[in-house]
């Protein structure tokens, strides 16, 4: 089973991290791949076209993927708008996974 985990930087995916590699001493292990903005970045539609394209299909993606410093600017606001939708529209529509689990903070 390959599980991708997208927001590897982020405090829940470093989380998920934390329990994949410590349970069962990290058999599981290496069925995840972990990445983040600079491997896959949910707000360019290039990027997602690149990245699945360049990988085999996922039988399960957490997204875990967020922009969530919306204090700021309104464009903030947007890009965390493009991140949480846009990347969940997009995945979604290329097919590249049986079940995705999205973690959204909206």
């Amino acid at each position: 089973m390959r599980i991708l985990v997208t927001g590897k930087s982020g405090q829940l995916g470093k989380s998920i991290y934390k329990v994949v590699n410590t349970s069962n001493n990290g058999q599981n292990f290496n069925n995840f791949i972990f990445v983040g903005r600079e491997e896959l970045d949910l707000s360019s539609q290039d990027s997602i076209n690149n990245y699945f394209s360049k990988n085999d299909r996922f039988n399960i993606i957490i997204n875990c993927a967020a922009y969530t410093c919306l204090l700021y600017t309104s464009d903030a606001a947007d890009d965390s708008l493009r991140v949480d939708l846009g990347g969940r529209r997009i995945i979604k529509k290329r097919r590249c996974c049986r079940v995705l689990w999205h973690v959204s903070v909206l």
